[in-house]
């Protein structure tokens, strides 16, 4: 083994250690849609994927947002609007709280406590989507345990009882 490959091993921290960064835990090859995708090409690629989020790029395939099973349901189905006429933009989540691959895993278990979700856009340093992080990556992937159990416990409180984890 030469000098390089041991130096770049010795700076990549185990996947099971907590300090791990989110690009090693990861999933990668997300599918996305377009802001001007229809619902319902939305919904195929959650059926396909087995998934319940899909991002959402913009032009420049930058994150502009992401649709959740949520969304469609509560800003499609209930806006009352045709849903053949409604795209990603009209219902997506705009305001999306992403980490960068390089976050570790105890930044990311923060977050998702803090913000109380369960899954996150992983994006470069030029706001590309590079892959999601869900808890279920975290538990499967990582010895996160504790961490974890925090941050679900902060997700499944009602904010009014949240005071009590802080």
């Amino acid at each position: 083994m030469d000098r390089n490959t041991m130096v770049e091993r010795q700076q990549r921290p185990d996947p099971r250690d907590n300090r791990a960064a989110a690009r090693d835990v990861m999933t990668q090859g997300v599918r996305v849609a377009k802001r001007t995708s229809s619902l319902d090409s939305i919904a195929q690629i959650m059926k396909e994927a087995d998934c319940g989020i899909v991002p959402v790029m913009d032009a420049h395939h930058v994150l502009a947002g992401v649709v959740t099973d949520r969304d469609i349901v509560v800003r499609g189905l209930a806006s009352g609007k045709p849903l053949d006429s409604l795209t990603a933009d009209d219902v997506m989540s705009p305001h999306v709280q992403a980490v960068n691959d390089m976050a570790t895993v105890e930044e990311i278990t923060r977050i998702m406590g803090e913000h109380k979700i369960r899954r996150l856009p992983v994006v470069d340093d030029q706001q590309r989507l590079v892959g999601m992080i869900s808890m279920s990556d975290i538990a499967n992937r990582t010895d996160c345990r504790p961490e974890l159990q925090t941050a679900l416990e902060k997700i499944s409180v009602p904010a009014r009882d949240r005071a009590r984890f802080e």
